[in-house]
C-alpha cells in the first residue's frame, strides 16, 4: 500500500512537472510562451508592488508554529495518508511556491509544507553556530518528531533536493521515499551549460541591468531595506523577461507579485552564510558574486 501511494504521489508530481515542460506541440497557443520569443520591456520602473493574496490564506490548511529547540518553524498541513514533506529551494526561498499545486495530493497524502529556519514565516534565528545545512537537516528531523511521524516521503526542489539527500544520509531509517526535482548536488561539479538565458533577448538583459542601477540609486537615496529592494528587483526583472529563465508560460502580473512578496524572503545573512560553509574550501568560492552596498544594507546582485 505504501509503495502504491508513493507511486501515485510521484506520478502526480511528475504530471505537474510535465505540464510545465510540455513539448511545443502540446502548448496552449492562447498564452505567451518562451518559444514565441516576444521581447518586452516595461516603460517605467515599478517602485511599488500590487497587493495580491497569499495562497496560505485561501486554502484549507492546518497551520502550526512548531518549536524545534531554539526557534519556531512555520508549518502547514493538508490531507491524510502517507506523510509527504515538501522542501523548497534557495537557500532563501519559501514554501509558498508549492501552492496551490500540491493540494492535488491531499486525497492520498498528508502534505506538509514548512519554511526553513531564517526563511519565510519561520523564526530568523541563526542559533549558536549560525545557519548551516546540518542545522537545516536537524531542524527537519525535529519537525518529524514534533509531528509524530514515524517515516515520511521527502520531496526536495533545487537546494531543497540537496537538503533531502543530506537528510536521507543522516536519517535513513526515517525515510520511506525520496523525490528529487531539479535537485542540487550540493557541491561544485562540471555540468552542461544552462539554457536559462537562451530565450531572454539582449534588450531585456540590458533593461534588467538598468533596473539594478536605478534601484541601487533609489535605495541609497531613500534608505530602503534589503527586503524591499529584493522584492522590487524580483518583480521588475521578471516583468522585463527574467520569467523566461524558469517558466514555459509567461506568468501573470499577479503571480509575479506573489513571487516577489511571498516566495523569496529570508534573513539578510542566511544565504551567504550557508553557501560559504558549503563551498568555502573550493577555489570557485572566490568567483562567487560579491555583495554590493545598497543604502544601509548589503545585497548580492
Amino acid at each position: 500500500m505504501h509503495k502504491r501511494i508513493l507511486i501515485y504521489a510521484t506520478t502526480t508530481i511528475l504530471a505537474i512537472s510535465l505540464f510545465s515542460c510540455s513539448p511545443k506541440s502540446a502548448l496552449d497557443e492562447s498564452r505567451e510562451t518562451i518559444f514565441h520569443r516576444i521581447v518586452h520591456t516595461e516603460p517605467e520602473l515599478h517602485t511599488e508592488l500590487p497587493e495580491v493574496f497569499r495562497w496560505c490564506d485561501r486554502l484549507d490548511l492546518i497551520k502550526h508554529r512548531i518549536n524545534v529547540g531554539d526557534c519556531e518553524l512555520y508549518v502547514e498541513e493538508e490531507g491524510k495518508g502517507t506523510p509527504l514533506v515538501l522542501i523548497n529551494g534557495g537557500p532563501g526561498g519559501t514554501h509558498h511556491y508549492f501552492h496551490p499545486w500540491f493540494s492535488r495530493a491531499k486525497d492520498y497524502a498528508r502534505v506538509i509544507y514548512y519554511d526553513q529556519r531564517g526563511c519565510g514565516l519561520s523564526d530568523y534565528e541563526p542559533g549558536e553556530n549560525g545557519y548551516s545545512v546540518r542545522q537545516a537537516v536537524d531542524d527537519l528531523e525535529a519537525l518529524r518528531k514534533a509531528l509524530n511521524i514515524e517515516k515520511w516521503v521527502l520531496l526536495g526542489y533545487s537546494y531543497g533536493g540537496f537538503l533531502a539527500q543530506y537528510y536521507t544520509i543522516h536519517y535513513p531509517e526515517n525515510v520511506s521515499g525520496l523525490v528529487l526535482t531539479g535537485a542540487s548536488p550540493g557541491t561544485w561539479v562540471e555540468m552542461k551549460p544552462s539554457r536559462q538565458q537562451e530565450f531572454i533577448s539582449d534588450e531585456e538583459k540590458a533593461k534588467m541591468r538598468e533596473i539594478r542601477t536605478q534601484l541601487r540609486k533609489l535605495a541609497k537615496e531613500n534608505d530602503w531595506s534589503t527586503e524591499m529592494v529584493v522584492k522590487l528587483i524580483v518583480y521588475n526583472n521578471h516583468l522585463n523577461g527574467d520569467w523566461k529563465r524558469q517558466n514555459m508560460y509567461r506568468p501573470s502580473r499577479e503571480k509575479l507579485a506573489q513571487m516577489a512578496l511571498y516566495e523569496w524572503r529570508q534573513d539578510n545573512n542566511m544565504i551567504l552564510k550557508i553557501i560559504k560553509k558549503l563551498f568555502c574550501h573550493s577555489k570557485k568560492w572566490k568567483n562567487l558574486p560579491k555583495r554590493r552596498t545598497i543604502g544601509k544594507c548589503r545585497l548580492s546582485l
